[in-house]
């Protein structure tokens, strides 16, 4: 009878390792997901878009990323950039915790990115540069609150 109860412990100890492993599994498959399906409609993806829609020349592509409010004053400077070549170097997105957007603290509709960017300008001229950008999410997506590198008045963004 001893050996029996022995087998029940050591069978007890693993269905329990067994089940914490699952639920591991299904909270790291669970985030992964999350981060598969946030980082398409997430500031960075609107910030992506905004560089390559300028380096393919796209101007209304471009204009698209930025809130449209802002567009009219964004619309010259899109203009000059178009044709410029950016690769970027490294992306920070600052926004309200997890924590306090589920506790409804903080503005979970507000972001602050930046980014190292190497940009090679359609004359040939290469330069690296790192430069925030506020971004906004709207019931729309997220855009940019005005491009990145736009000159702004002092006070704004």
């Amino acid at each position: 009878m001893s050996g029996r109860r022995g087998r029940v412990r050591v069978s007890g100890w693993l269905a329990l390792v067994a089940v914490l492993w699952l639920l591991g599994a299904g909270v790291v498959a669970a985030g992964a997901l999350a981060d598969w399906r946030g980082r398409a409609s997430s500031p960075e993806a609107a910030l992506r878009a905004y560089l390559t829609a300028v380096t393919d020349e796209d101007a209304d592509r471009a204009l698209a990323e930025i809130l449209p409010t802002a567009r009219p004053a964004a619309a010259p400077f899109i203009a000059e950039q178009l044709g410029n070549g950016y690769r970027v170097l490294g992306v920070g997105v600052q926004q309200e915790s997890l924590l306090d957007r589920l506790l409804g603290r903080g503005a979970a509709d507000r972001a602050l990115i930046t980014v190292q960017l190497d940009i090679s300008l359609f004359s040939g001229e290469t330069w690296r540069t790192t430069t925030t950008v506020p971004a906004v999410r709207t019931a729309d997506g997220w855009f940019l609150t005005y491009p990145p590198l736009q000159p702004q008045p002092a006070g704004a963004g």
